[in-house]
């Protein structure tokens, strides 16, 4: 089939824009040959690095959207990925220092939970294994020491 195709966008000059609409001599593999001038490239990697604001709504609905089915192969394909130094560094200091606006996100969701969170807050604490008295004595000697030390910084 592909042959055949090829032969009769060769026939009918179907790359000419005045005959026909083909970009590509050939059938498949598609754009074999054909190769974006500089000024193109350049274009498309501008397009690609800065998207407009509505391209940029449309790229987070799609995300919002996502089945679960499709966020687990998501998942599925990141796991086992070893990251290099360098960006284990870099999402350190990102997280060590949120921008004002993720603080105050963050706070905001703190002081006001939605119903569905309230609820899911409520159902893990319920659903914890009970604390044996060693874990309770070790905590409460956490909690002793921190007091002690908060007593000597006031002072």
């Amino acid at each position: 089939m592909n042959e055949k195709e090829t032969k009769w966008n060769i026939f009918y000059d179907a790359r000419n824009p005045e005959k026909g609409y083909n970009i590509a001599l050939m059938a498949y593999p598609f754009f074999t040959g054909c190769k974006h001038t500089e000024e193109t490239k350049k274009k498309l990697s501008k397009i690609a690095k800065n998207p407009s604001p509505e391209t940029r709504k449309k790229m987070s609905e799609a995300a919002l959207n996502r089945s679960k089915e499709t966020r687990e192969r998501m998942s599925e394909a990141q796991k086992g990925k070893k990251l290099s130094e360098e960006t284990r560094m870099k999402m350190s200091e990102a997280n060590k220092n949120p921008s004002v606006k993720t603080r105050k996100r963050m706070s905001e969701a703190k002081k006001n939970p939605s119903d569905e969170t309230r609820k899911k807050m409520s159902n893990a604490a319920k659903n914890k294994p009970p604390v044996s008295e060693e874990t309770r004595k070790k905590m409460s000697e956490a909690q002793k020491l921190r007091w002690k030390n908060k007593k000597k910084l006031d002072k």
